[in-house]
Formats: C-alpha cells, structure tokens, sequence
C-alpha cells in the first residue's frame, strides 16, 4: 500500500506503509523530469507528475519508467489534481487537471489508446496558477485554482467557464473545496522590507450559485502559506514558511493542533511546502525544505519520530 508520494529536485519517491514498524519506507525512485518536480497525483494507480521542466510525466510504478510525456505546457507544471468522480462521470474518463506558470488550466482524460489527451483550456488568470482543488458538494462541482494574481477561480469544467473570482489576496494563493461547500483560500503574504508579511487563511461562504461571501480571516501563520488539505472528520490542515502545520476545525478554523518542524541549525525553521493527508492511517505527511518529510499522527496529534 503506497503512503505517500514526496519529490526531492528531479526525483519522485514513494513511500509504502509496512508492518511491522518501521511503518513506511521507499519503494521507488521516479527519475526522468529535467526540472524540479512540483506537482504529485494519483490517477487510479498512474502517478502523475509536473515539474519545472514544463512537463507531465505520466509512470508505471511496475517498471519506475514513464509511459507518457506530456509538452502541453509553456512553463511549469506547478498543480496537479486527479479528476473527482462526478467529473470522471460527467467526461466518462478518468484524468486530471493541471495548472502552470503560463497562467492555464488544462483538463486532460485517458483516450481509447490508454493515452491522457487534453480536452479543456481554462483560461482567465493573469498569472502563474499553483493551486487546484475540487469543491464538490450535493448541488456544486466546481474545479478551485489559486494563481499569483492573487484570485481564487471557480471553474464549470463541463462548459469551460469561470462561475467565481474570489479577488483581493496577497499574492500567491492555494485553495481547498471542503466537504460543507466552504472554499479555504491561503495567501503567501506581501513583501515589506525583508520581511513578508499579511499571509492569511479566508474562507468562504456561498450566498448564491456564483458569490461567494467572506466570512472569516485567520492571521495565525507568521509566514507564507503554502498548501491546505482536508482531514477527514476534522477539518483541514495548513502549513507555512514558518515551519508549522495547523490542524483547523472545519466551521471556522480554530487551530486543534500544531506540529512543528525544527529548526536549522541557523535557529530558523525550515519552510513547510507541502502537505498530504492519508485516511487509511489517519497520518498528515509534511514535505520540507530541510530534506525531509514528516509523518504526523492524529489520533494522538504528535510527530512519530524516525519515520
């Protein structure tokens, strides 16, 4: 059973749960992207990838070799998200969905040769997209993308068209579609000085098929915030340039836990860029700049060392 899937440079590893403890270990080193790799998903056991080579890379985990090459892109891959499945149902498809520097969203599905061919370009933000989530609720299915324009859009996958901008953010934003129909938007901040400053967690409200109403910001990251990931049961997760992960309650973000990653040896934290939930095990991985990543248990909220 795969845990997780983390990159370090070029490289592509996953990590399997085993018993008896240690719990996880590697089981595979994905090599062949000429860039950093920035973007992971897992589509029904074909793992795809998008990096800083402006490629997504399409792997058999059978053989560590990849099946497909995708030159689609103009600049970096930067998000990538498999398709849910009422849009698995509604494109009759399996696929996903990627965003990039070169300000596009683009949907692809699996042709009759086994191949992913692209079959949708969303287009509308000014800026590089970083971010992609599902809001999927009983009366919307939304495809969430976060950009460096500082907007949040909501995308109608099946016509193409933008149902939502949620504007006015600092920066960089990543997005999340909860279960209840809240969209979390997070914020790397603003540059003051040399210092980056204001990075905030909003989240959203619907108030009618295409508005949504802010109804809650949250201060609590003194650093830029880099991805949010629900938590079955709880809520969602936040992690930041300031080494932490927040685990939130889902109605209105009241921090339960924080995990902590150390510091480096300059007394600083390491940025947090990356998270990942896992429900077969209840575990969150964190991906950090300093080389690692951290599985932390929730039943008990503490990082299990050595793993």
């Amino acid at each position: 059973m795969y845990g997780a899937f983390c990159t370090s440079g070029t490289t592509i590893v996953a990590i399997a749960m085993t018993t008896p403890p240690p719990p996880y270990s590697i089981t595979h080193a994905l090599q062949g992207h000429g860039g950093a790799v920035r973007a992971i998903a897992d589509v029904h056991g074909t793992v795809v990838t998008g990096a800083m080579d402006a490629a997504v890379l399409c792997w058999d985990l059978a053989t560590s070799t990849p099946v497909q090459s995708i030159y689609e892109h103009s600049h970096w891959v930067t998000a990538i998200v498999s398709l849910n499945a009422a849009h698995e149902s509604l494109l009759s498809s399996v696929g996903f969905a990627t965003g990039g520097m070169d300000t596009h969203v683009r949907v692809f599905t699996r042709a009759s040769d086994a191949q992913f061919a692209c079959v949708a370009v969303l287009q509308g933000h000014t800026s590089g997209v970083i971010s992609l989530s599902w809001l999927q609720t009983d009366t919307t299915s939304l495809l969430l993308s976060g950009s460096w324009d500082g907007t949040c859009r909501g995308w109608d996958v099946a016509t193409q068209t933008c149902r939502f901008v949620l504007p006015d953010h600092e920066n960089g934003v990543c997005v999340l579609g909860l279960p209840n129909g809240v969209v979390i938007t997070g914020s790397t901040g603003k540059q003051q000085g040399n210092q980056v400053v204001d990075a905030r967690i909003r989240m959203w409200h619907q108030v009618s098929p295409s508005a949504y109403e802010l109804t809650r910001t949250l201060t609590d990251h003194q650093g830029p915030v880099r991805q949010l990931v629900q938590v079955d049961a709880i809520g969602f997760a936040s992690c930041s340039n300031d080494g932490s992960i927040k685990v939130r309650a889902a109605d209105d973000g009241a921090v339960l836990a924080t995990c902590q990653h150390p510091l480096n040896h300059e007394g600083k934290p390491g940025f947090v860029l990356g998270l990942a939930y896992l429900p077969h095990s209840q575990h969150l991985v964190s991906a950090s700049e300093d080389c690692t990543a951290r599985v932390w248990r929730l039943g008990t909220l503490y990082w299990a060392p050595n793993y």
